[in-house]
């Protein structure tokens, strides 16, 4: 991995992720459900991407508009989300099919959907790809593997196989992947996602976003089989700081963990350049006591 941090071009990208976001309507803000904060760090990004569980509790509808959209929603034509379980069902309630997820993301003010399921709004694949620029590509995936509509997760599953034929159509030089739980978890690696991490291995995927466990973790580049590798592996992050609450690192870290926090609410800049990418944890205001940073660079496969 290279250090220090490359000179940003006018035309180069910033998208800023995070997961993990928006509690339910009416909760107080203290130490927790901070998405008010989160919020006002994306006015520079050009691309803001979700990396799941976006409204709790389960993602209604009516929680999106009067939640989620007060604070992220307004950078919502930029916004490219992914879905989360608990956009699903949570805490005693349910939305079947992420209704409420797909609704909102589907159509506002007669804006095109940013999924790209067309019209579903419920029971909809929640997998899709998109470029951003000339350079990078995108798949964003649906990790709730049993949900009606997914297609699973296995590798004969439609969603996997379809991972495959997007990536080996990809024309582009780097490649970043969203989803929203973790296969490089907090402090273990979660077998359900093997086949879908190794596609993205096997489709020369530079970066893995993914959320769930409330906090930022940054891994090594490695291989499906965890195995450090600094040609061809897969730099993974973990972006569950959004606003909703935090989790605890693990202990002990999986091998290839090499940064974590999990005190700050932030976002994740990532700023792509035609043949590499800078990354930078940007800590939502008011700042804690002890502010946290994480920055770097490495270049694309």
């Amino acid at each position: 991995m290279a250090s220090g941090t490359s000179a940003v071009a006018v035309s180069d990208p910033v998208v800023m992720a995070a997961g993990d976001i928006a509690c339910a309507p009416g909760s107080s803000r203290g130490r927790k459900c901070r998405d008010d904060l989160t919020a006002e760090l994306l006015a520079d990004a050009t691309h803001v991407v979700t990396v799941g569980d976006n409204q709790y509790n389960c993602g209604q509808l009516s929680a999106f508009q009067n939640a989620y959209d007060k604070t992220w929603g307004q950078w919502w034509d930029k916004t490219y989300p992914v879905v989360g379980e608990d956009d699903y069902s949570g805490g005693g309630c349910s939305t079947p099919g992420a209704e409420g997820f797909f609704t909102y993301f589907g159509e506002r003010n007669g804006q095109p959907a940013r999924h790209q399921q067309g019209s579903c709004t419920k029971s909809c694949q929640g997998w899709y790809s998109y470029d951003i620029g000339d350079n990078w590509h995108v798949v964003a995936l649906n990790t709730n593997c049993t949900g009606t509509g997914v297609g699973g997760c296995s590798a004969s599953s439609p969603q996997v196989k379809w991972l495959k034929a997007d990536l080996a159509d990809n024309s582009k030089s780097c490649v970043l992947a969203v989803m929203h739980r973790p296969y490089w978890a907090n402090g273990n690696t979660v077998n359900k996602y093997k086949a879908i991490v190794e596609a993205l291995y096997a489709g020369d995927v530079d970066v893995l976003l993914t959320g769930n466990s409330h906090l930022y973790a940054r891994y090594a580049q490695q291989t499906p089989s965890s195995k450090v590798d600094t040609q061809n592996g897969i730099r993974a992050f973990i972006v569950g700081m959004g606003g909703k609450s935090h989790s605890k690192l693990a202990s002990p870290r999986l091998p290839n963990f090499q940064a974590g926090n999990d005190t700050a609410f932030g976002v994740l800049a990532l700023t792509l350049h035609p043949d590499s990418y800078d990354w930078e944890f940007k800590q939502a205001y008011p700042v804690t006591s002890n502010p946290y940073t994480d920055t770097g660079t490495t270049s694309c496969h």
